[in-house]
């Protein structure tokens, strides 16, 4: 059910994917973990490698991989400027910002964080993860009335994002046709 739910809203509020590239960015690594070892066993999904020199307005702390890991000093303008770099990257088709929502620097500038992503124009689906309780819930209020959809098990998630991607993949196969 859990994932009936998650895909529903992912294809709600988002495009399909051209293909199955995840593009992580992160404040918190823990669940990214979780999610890349499940993009590891499944059939749609992949993490490729990432442009690092698409990632010259990331600070100097970040570990610049595929999860980009912005570490708990990650403020708003971090994660914007992750996201669109994910966005420009050529191999990511799938963009996936993990937030700890309550890390102080981010916490601090959650409004900048939202006004940036709802100005933000995009052309990847974006399908973000954060956990938690009431706080985390009304995060998921604020990013759905921009059309973000914000979940919260890494799992499933990505059980979704890859019966989605294989639904992208044969309908772009059969030109759309059935």
């Amino acid at each position: 059910f859990e994932e009936f739910r998650d895909i529903i809203r992912i294809m709600e509020m988002q495009p399909l994917p051209e293909g199955g590239g995840v593009g992580m960015v992160t404040n918190g690594a823990g669940p990214c973990v979780i999610a890349a070892d499940h993009i590891h066993g499944s059939g749609n999904l992949s993490l490729p490698d990432i442009d690092a020199s698409g990632l010259s307005e990331i600070p100097p702390f970040a570990i610049r991989s595929n999860p980009l890991d912005l570490t708990g000093s990650a403020t708003a303008e971090h994660f914007l400027e992750g996201i669109r770099a994910m966005e420009r990257d050529d191999s990511v088709d799938i963009i996936m910002p993990f937030f700890v929502f309550q890390d102080a620097p981010l916490m601090d500038s959650l409004h900048e964080l939202h006004e940036g992503l709802g100005k933000m124009e995009h052309k990847k689906p974006i399908v973000a993860l954060g956990m938690g309780g009431k706080f985390v819930e009304e995060q998921r209020d604020e990013m759905a009335k921009y059309g973000i959809p914000l979940l919260d098990e890494p799992a499933v998630a990505i059980s979704s994002l890859d019966r989605i991607a294989g639904y992208s993949r044969w309908k772009n196969e059969s030109g759309g046709s059935r």
